[in-house]
């Protein structure tokens, strides 16, 4: 039996919601029991959406909102909310939904759904991102001369430490207020002109310039040396600012056993997150069960198999297409290797594709328990947009008969040239 297009039917890249629509993405699945410390328990800026894997508009929406999570990464938060897991249809009433896709913003320091704000704007990640980060409040101080900087520091407390940006902007910028507003209540910001005498005192000569100081605002300053980019300053901070409080600890609820089992396994907000694999130098092969088992199983996310013939005239050729899309892809949730179709033909039976033409791509989640045929041009730049069509959930996909046996269909070399007469 062979698998064809019309096979891999849309409606079955429902059955794994997660996975179809923003697994391996900045996009952080909220569900019922995760979201009110994800959410009320934040200091970030948060826009929801909350959808149905069978909504043909949901599914449209994905890609753009998951650009526009990528593009606000480390200023504002992104989640979504799958009102079908029966799990949260509680938590979708409680934010009165009633169509599909909904999304909300909920403002910064966000206490409850009644807070929360339709967004009724354009659908794509330019329109999405832009009204995210407008609603960011600006909690910093600009202090333009000493006076306003002693001002500063009387005001913001003799225990929390300083951050100050000298800009050759008048504005705050969105990133520099993001994170004003991440670090509320643990470190206090301001921002002063790159050129005068507060400049002068802190020998400031080029902007920006970002550093910490002490409570009080003297002594040598910590000065912040890499690229201005919202993750990379978010560590750089935290490494100053007080650890926050463990929100079990603070509801007083959790006894030392269930904190001794907590510190022993994952949070379940981080499963999400838990994506991306170790980037590849390589197209790795798999000859047995235990190749396959540690590159495809072991690993985190998907993999993409490609199914050659090596002793057939385009073999190099087929390798060259599948290590472009490798490249394309390092360091993502996607884990790539090949096999050889005439030495490992119970492989092709079990995933049905026994007589197909070569060459193929498969791609396998062996954990959620959905695949998928590629079907396309052979080369690279075809094989990875196909790949990104998978990541956004605009790509088929079907679900594995569970009765299905990947790892016990494969065949060693050896065992395989003992059957060769």
């Amino acid at each position: 039996m062979s698998f064809s297009l019309s096979s891999l039917v849309l409606a079955s890249a429902c059955v794994s919601a997660a996975w179809a629509f923003y697994a391996n993405t900045p996009v952080v699945e909220l569900t019922g029991k995760n979201f009110d410390k994800q959410v009320f328990g934040d200091t970030n800026v948060w826009m929801v959406e909350f959808y149905a894997p069978w909504c043909g508009h949901c599914q449209r929406l994905t890609p753009e909102y998951t650009k526009a999570a990528e593009n606000v990464e480390g200023l504002a938060k992104m989640g979504a909310v799958n009102c079908d897991e029966e799990s949260n249809k509680q938590l979708c009433g409680k934010f009165g939904i009633q169509g599909f896709p909904t999304i909300k913003i909920l403002p910064w320091n966000a206490k409850s759904a009644g807070q929360a704000v339709d967004y009724q704007g354009q659908r794509s990640a330019g329109s999405i991102a832009k009204f995210l980060l407008d609603q960011i409040p600006n909690q910093v101080t600009n202090v333009k001369d000493d006076a306003a900087w002693k001002k500063f520091l009387a005001k913001t407390g003799a225990e929390t430490k300083k951050v100050l940006l000298f800009s050759d902007k008048s504005d705050v910028s969105t990133l520099y207020k993001a994170l004003a507003t991440q670090f509320k209540d643990r470190l206090a910001f301001a921002q002063a002109p790159h050129k005068g005498a507060l400049a002068d005192q802190f020998k400031v000569t080029a902007a920006p310039t970002l550093m910490v100081l002490g409570a009080d605002g003297a002594g040598e300053p910590s000065l912040y040396e890499g690229k201005l980019k919202p993750v990379a300053v978010g560590k750089f901070l935290a490494g100053f600012a007080p650890k926050l409080k463990n929100a079990d600890d603070s509801s007083g609820k959790q006894d030392k056993g269930n904190k001794k089992a907590a510190a022993e396994e994952p949070a379940e907000e981080e499963a999400p997150r838990r994506s991306a694999t170790p980037p590849q130098d390589e197209l790795w092969r798999l000859t047995s069960a235990e190749d396959y088992k540690a590159r495809c199983q072991e690993r985190s996310g998907t993999c993409v198999i490609g199914i050659f013939d090596p002793l057939g005239d385009e073999f190099a050729a087929h390798v060259a297409a599948l290590t472009a899309a490798l490249e394309k892809q390092k360091g993502g949730p996607m884990t790539f290797v090949w096999i050889d179709a005439f030495a490992q033909e119970r492989v092709l039976k079990s995933i049905g594709l026994f007589g197909a033409d070569l060459p193929q791509v498969y791609f396998v989640n062996d954990h959620r328990r959905v695949a998928g045929r590629y079907i396309g041009a052979f080369d690279g730049e075809a094989i990875s947009a196909h790949i990104d069509r998978i990541k956004s959930g605009t790509a088929s996909v079907t679900k594995l008969n569970e009765k299905v046996d990947i790892v016990g269909s494969f065949v060693t070399e050896s065992a395989a040239a003992k059957t060769e007469l």
